[in-house]
């Protein structure tokens, strides 16, 4: 009989062969080794598919989309449909797990009642430690909360149970957020895992896309591997400034602008969703403005 994985790793990606060689590294150094890791390629045209072979792992495999769809959604279920594992979990292209990432995440899916967990991730952008995400806060709780796909693991009857990843055309956000707070509103018992486990590296922040730009995940890859504990401590020690500046410093005035404008972005989406047609229109607009900007700010030729 074959023995199937517990965990099913789906990682979606689009020409970034460059981090896409570390954060396979950073899926295959995991403490918990009981996995299968599904690449699926959101239609590449450059050499990932060699970058995943190099790999040189039975459990890795890879996928091509046949076209570009643009959002993780599609690639996401297409490795949802060949997972195997009890759990799933992602792993964005250009982000990097600590090696007792997946430990971690399964020892607290463990705990009754529990379907979906997250874990603390780090953002960086050019100058470094740009902020974490991690518990929610207590008067909102999980709802209204925002955690990366690259901090999940759920269940993989809860993504069957969600129809799967939503196409960004049908929403008013991120697809990301939608599967989070649906998965929230059916019912799944959804809980933090109290550990920083996550390096983020929004490609927007780095235009990642562009050849010419800088790929940090290198040397972050090598101070993961000599010392992940020290890197870890380093990173949260700076995740304290960072916080106690906010709240006993003066915030910059774009910081405090983007704070209030989200705010008000978010209560007006909420008042459209209540109206489907409403819905549906906000959703086209949202993706259209989505992708001509995100695809600037990436490095990416406009579409």
């Amino acid at each position: 009989m074959i023995k199937t994985p517990v965990v099913s790793v789906i990682v979606a990606t689009y020409n970034s062969r460059r981090t896409l060689q570390w954060t396979l590294q950073s899926i295959l150094n995991q403490s918990f080794v009981d996995f299968e890791v599904h690449v699926i390629g959101d239609g590449c045209t450059d050499d990932s598919e060699h970058v995943v072979q190099l790999a040189g792992d039975a459990r890795v495999h890879w996928l091509n989309l046949p076209q570009n769809s643009g959002t993780q959604a599609m690639p996401n279920n297409a490795g949802i449909d060949r997972a195997q594992g009890e759990f799933i979990a992602y792993l964005g292209h250009d982000d990097l797990w600590f090696p007792h990432h997946l430990a971690v995440l399964i020892d607290k899916i463990r705990e009754p009642g529990t379907d979906f967990v997250h874990s603390m991730t780090a953002f960086f952008d050019q100058s470094g430690l740009a902020g974490t995400v991690g518990t929610p806060r207590s008067d909102r709780g999980h709802m209204w909360h925002s955690a990366p796909p690259s901090s999940w693991l759920h269940r993989r009857e809860l993504a069957a149970r969600l129809s799967g990843w939503r196409a960004p055309t049908q929403l008013p956000s991120g697809v990301d957020m939608d599967f989070f707070h649906r998965a929230h509103a059916a019912g799944a018992g959804v809980q933090m895992a109290p550990r920083l486990s996550v390096l983020k590296f929004p490609s927007p922040n780095f235009r990642l896309y562009d050849q010419a730009s800088p790929h940090p995940q290198a040397e972050y890859w090598r101070q993961m591997v000599s010392n992940p504990i020290e890197l870890e401590h380093a990173v949260l020690s700076q995740a304290a400034r960072l916080l106690a500046k906010w709240l006993y410093g003066d915030p910059p005035m774009r910081e405090l602008f983007s704070y209030v404008s989200n705010r008000v972005i978010r209560k007006m989406r909420r008042i459209v969703l209540a109206h489907e047609p409403l819905a549906r229109l906000e959703g086209i607009r949202f993706d259209r403005f989505r992708r001509k900007i995100h695809a600037r700010r990436r490095g990416l030729p406009p579409s």
